[in-house]
């Protein structure tokens, strides 16, 4: 006779039961706390320039404050405090977004989700700050993934003199000062020749670019010299040689001097963020392009990995009686 036997049936029911509340607990984890995933969610309210609230699918992070990454809006009571939650209300107010959640750190201390955010394909976090709506801030460790992106993105506020820079240029004026944001638009200036023209001369060789502070300015180069620049952030504007997709993603190959090919890749998982004429092989063939991320040290070529259409820009074909075939409104003039 052993005295177990007995408890036997009572162990196992117990452990049935401890199993069963892990796994209640991981499911219910899952389906509200979306950390290092990313989804669908439907904005039910705007907060301010830079929070929302958001509701999920089958009721996942029903209610659940949303912080995005990388840009700090102006607060209530400040100047553009209005203006900067107008926009983010016109961009994705009522609207279905996908949010990329990061994954080092789910909450801030406020208990908010932190988020890159992405509206009709583009990346709400940068266009902001793009357009001068807020400052960069760069927190580790949910910061560091685009920290250039969104350098570049304030530093093209700057430089143009938008939203929160205006103010800033308005007061350095009116206290007769000679530094911050003007004196930088002065070095741009002085860099660029006077013509403000803000882009970096295409073919030249070694590195550039003006630094100031602890910005730089984002340099354009041709695929000939991206290998000089591994690690770094830029913009590549070339001629493509050749566009396919892959069972991967869709890779865009442009022409160079050198024996090492270009490529900037979009990858399956990031392909419900570009609309689906960036995704057609033909809308690159034969076009001037310029793709905008880190370059990466290939095993045969030069790399960049494209993850928002932001990151290119297509040129129109010129001359008489030349249609753009796409009708996309992503390429430009």
């Amino acid at each position: 006779y052993s005295p177990f036997r007995r408890g036997a049936p009572l162990a196992a029911a117990a452990l049935v039961f401890t199993l069963a509340l892990l796994f209640a607990g991981r499911a219910y984890s899952s389906s509200t706390t979306p950390s290092g995933a990313s989804g669908l969610f439907r904005v039910a309210w705007v907060i301010d320039g830079d929070t929302v609230v958001v509701r999920g699918e089958r009721g996942r992070m029903g209610g659940a404050s949303v912080r995005y990454i990388g840009v700090d809006t102006p607060e209530k009571g400040e100047p553009l405090y209005a203006e900067a939650r107008d926009r983010n209300i016109e961009l994705v107010g009522g609207k279905t977004v996908r949010m990329v959640f990061c994954r080092d750190e789910p909450l801030d201390r406020y208990g908010r989700r932190l988020a890159w955010v992405y509206a009709g394909g583009r990346l709400v976090n940068t266009l902001l700050l793009r357009e001068g709506l807020g400052r960069a801030m760069i927190i580790p460790p949910c910061g560091l993934e685009k920290a250039r992106m969104v350098r570049a993105a304030e530093d093209e506020a700057r430089r143009l003199g938008l939203g929160v820079w205006a103010l800033d240029r308005a007061g350095s004026a009116r206290e007769g000062r000679a530094d911050g944001p003007v004196m930088l638009a002065a070095a741009y200036a002085a860099y660029d020749g006077g013509d403000g023209g803000g882009e970096a001369p295409v073919e030249r060789e070694g590195k550039g670019g003006l630094v100031w502070g602890e910005y730089s300015r984002v340099e354009t180069i041709t695929p000939s010299y991206a290998y000089q620049y591994i690690g770094d952030y830029v913009k590549v504007r070339g001629k493509v040689m050749s566009a396919y997709r892959h069972r991967s993603g869709l890779d865009i190959s442009f022409h160079t001097a050198g024996s090492r090919v270009f490529t900037a890749t979009i990858f399956n998982r990031y392909m419900d963020r570009f609309p689906p004429e960036l995704l057609d092989p033909a809308t690159y063939a034969g076009r001037i392009v310029t793709v905008e991320g880190v370059l990466r040290d290939g095993f045969y070529n030069i790399e960049m990995f494209l993850e928002s259409p932001e990151e290119i820009t297509i040129e129109r074909p010129r001359g008489p009686g030349r249609r753009d075939p796409t009708g996309s409104k992503g390429l430009q003039p």
